[in-house]
């Protein structure tokens, strides 16, 4: 995305068939799993509606956490233990998010929260693919069980990178989300 104009001036994306591979150009509206990308925009909420700052601190477990039952690793075992919220977005942790999640959600919280305040970041355009229950909770924070499109991504980042104040509800989080992202 031209950060100066606000147009996709490329997409593309590679997908394995049989021979080899195809380029598809058409992938603006096409809803996948965020992963990684979720993880600024998980941290997003917890700091403009629960108070989080960058420099409260997480046990990473050396990337592996076990949280109602659900296993939740980090790509990669970095061996990392304790991270505040500004590594834990830098590292795109997975263990780290799910954890700022766990802790500021209580179990009076409804999980359409985070829709709702997603929803609000990325165009209140429709999410592809949720589940509503609480369990699922922890796993859209890391960018699971719900679809997002590029250019809904697109749009959080692109908010945050033109410092759009309008974004959240707090002026601090977009000055904290743009000093993270950078």
């Amino acid at each position: 995305m031209d950060l100066s104009t606000n147009k996709i001036i490329s997409t593309a994306g590679y997908s394995k068939k049989e021979g080899g591979y195809i380029v598809d150009t058409n992938l603006m509206n096409v809803p996948i799993e965020p992963n990684g990308l979720m993880n600024p925009i998980a941290a997003a909420i917890l700091m403009d509606n629960f108070g989080l700052q960058l420099t409260d601190t997480v046990d990473l477990e050396g990337g592996v956490t076990v949280i109602d039952g659900k296993k939740i690793r980090d790509a990669e075992m970095h061996g990392n233990k304790i991270a505040t919220l500004q590594s834990v977005i830098a590292e795109s942790s997975n263990v780290g998010i799910a954890k700022f999640t766990n802790r500021s959600f209580n179990p009076q919280t409804p999980s359409s929260f985070f829709i709702d305040k997603l929803l609000g970041y990325i165009g209140n355009e429709k999410i592809s693919n949720i589940s509503n229950d609480k369990s699922s909770l922890l796993f859209w924070s890391i960018g699971y069980g719900l679809k997002l499109t590029p250019k809904q991504i697109f749009e959080f980042y692109y908010r945050v990178a033109k410092m759009d104040s309008t974004l959240f509800k707090h002026p601090s989080t977009l000055t904290k989300m743009h000093t993270a992202l950078f």
